[in-house]
């Protein structure tokens, strides 16, 4: 994928990303009278070290997720409790005090994976929250260190940074390259 990673798309994926924590977090905090779900997730596909935004899932990336709940500004324990995950509808796991789950991104990018998290029995009741977790396609950005994209001589250097490929590292990719077909 030898692409430009475009200014415009790089704004668009930090908007989306903010856009989803706004969203969860406005929702978490709609419900003060209850408890709130404390949400975080992390996407295991690669993202430069000086990368500083979040490092988003490609299709089948493995995805960490982990919640607390919160009430009264305390940290609730829900050893007892059953917890169910929920991937886009279909249970992935189920057990006692689960509070982490792992799993790979189902969809195709660009798409949204939607995560339910269920406690049945809490207190007598029903607790259910859900997020979508966003799926993107994995993007190589073409570095030029020359001001003005301009340059001079017959041969000038360009490196290729990758951005969330489904590797541990950018030594596992393989790398192509062709100017002037």
């Amino acid at each position: 994928m030898n692409r430009l990673f475009s200014t415009n798309k790089k704004v668009f994926v930090l908007a989306l990303a903010a856009g989803f924590f706004v969203t969860g977090m406005v929702s978490a905090f709609a419900q003060q009278s209850g408890p709130q779900f404390l949400i975080t997730w992390r996407a295991k596909s690669y993202a430069p070290a000086d990368y500083k935004g979040k490092v988003f899932p490609g299709a089948n990336s493995p995805i960490a997720v982990s919640f607390e709940l919160l009430s009264g500004g305390k940290l609730l324990n829900l050893a007892g409790q059953t917890i169910y995950w929920y991937l886009n509808g279909e249970l992935i796991d189920s057990a006692s005090g689960k509070q982490m789950a792992t799993f790979n991104a189902l969809d195709a990018a660009p798409n949204t994976d939607e995560l339910q998290i269920e406690l049945p029995e809490y207190q007598g009741g029903f607790l259910v929250h859900t997020i979508t977790i966003p799926i993107v396609s994995p993007e190589v950005v073409i570095e030029a260190p020359y001001p003005g994209g301009n340059f001079s001589g017959t041969s000038f250097n360009v490196g290729a940074v990758p951005y969330f490929f489904n590797v541990a590292s950018p030594l596992n990719l393989s790398y192509s390259w062709t100017v002037n077909g």
